[in-house]
């Protein structure tokens, strides 16, 4: 939605990925599954193949698993 701003934080995450190179982008949510409309953008969108490492998407889950995703999470 416009109210996530994803698109610019799937660009800055690929620039994370320069220095660091383990990291994970993990998303949840409707539109953030496998094959979903946000991997679609991504692909379509992020430059290169290597844009693409490191984006796990997830898609929805229950409230008390996206608390558990973010217990689990460095940032």
């Amino acid at each position: 939605g416009p109210l996530k701003n994803l698109q610019p934080a799937w660009r800055a995450f690929a620039q994370l990925r320069a220095t660091h190179a383990q990291a994970e982008l993990v998303m949840l949510g409707q539109d953030f599954e496998p094959g979903g409309l946000a991997e679609a953008w991504c692909k379509a969108n992020l430059q290169g193949a290597e844009a693409m490492v490191g984006l796990r998407f997830i898609g929805p889950v229950s409230h008390r698993e996206a608390i558990a995703w973010m217990a689990r999470s460095d940032v």
